[in-house]
């Protein structure tokens, strides 16, 4: 009856409202780049520039979302971190975005050290690194999305290729983990 009374008044109001899927939430990830690969060592001599970029590439399936980008630095047996929270990489058109230049200033970077940089990526974090570094690397929106890589900086200003004692303070701040392999340990820089 109501299919008949629809088409003699000349139109029908539809009440209950069409649903679509929702989109998937797909995590970002930080993507290996020709020589630039996740646990990268990177050598920089503070004594040859301000600062050093180092070349971030981030895919991201859901192109209309945009990315914030944030970086922890630390060294082993230094109890505090420096933060670097750049601005967000704004949505593309394609999932692998545009290269981005994460700007670290030589003052960031310890003296004859091993820093580690930690880079995590999310569509929204739960606070912004820069005024809550508590917070860095947790996911506001979604308990999963979020993308990790690190990177190693070898401070190369103390000449470590030809001062032993160079060399020992350097690899003496970077983080090991012990491999075991047919019971001979042995210990290398984390993400290698």
């Amino acid at each position: 009856m109501a299919a008949v009374s629809c088409g003699v008044v000349g139109g029908c109001v539809v009440t209950s409202a069409e649903e679509f899927p929702e989109e998937t939430n797909v995590p970002p990830v930080v993507v290996d780049t020709p020589g630039f690969a996740n646990g990268s060592i990177i050598t920089f001599d503070k004594n040859s520039g301000n600062e050093l970029r180092l070349l971030i590439t981030v895919r991201d399936e859901n192109i209309n979302d945009d990315v914030e980008i944030q970086a922890r630095l630390s060294v082993l047996g230094q109890p505090t971190s420096q933060f670097i929270c750049p601005d967000k990489l704004p949505p593309g058109t394609q999932p692998v975005r545009e290269q981005f230049p994460l700007v670290v200033e030589r003052s960031k970077i310890q003296p004859g050290a091993c820093t580690m940089v930690e880079v995590a990526v999310s569509s929204r974090f739960v606070r912004p690194c820069s005024t809550h570094p508590e917070y860095f690397g947790l996911p506001g929106n979604n308990e999963n999305d979020v993308g990790h890589a690190t990177f190693w900086i070898w401070d190369m200003t103390g000449n470590p290729l030809s001062d032993p004692a160079a060399a020992q303070a350097l690899l003496g701040t970077c983080q090991t983990v012990t491999v075991t392999r047919a019971a001979t340990p042995t210990a290398m820089p984390t993400g290698q």
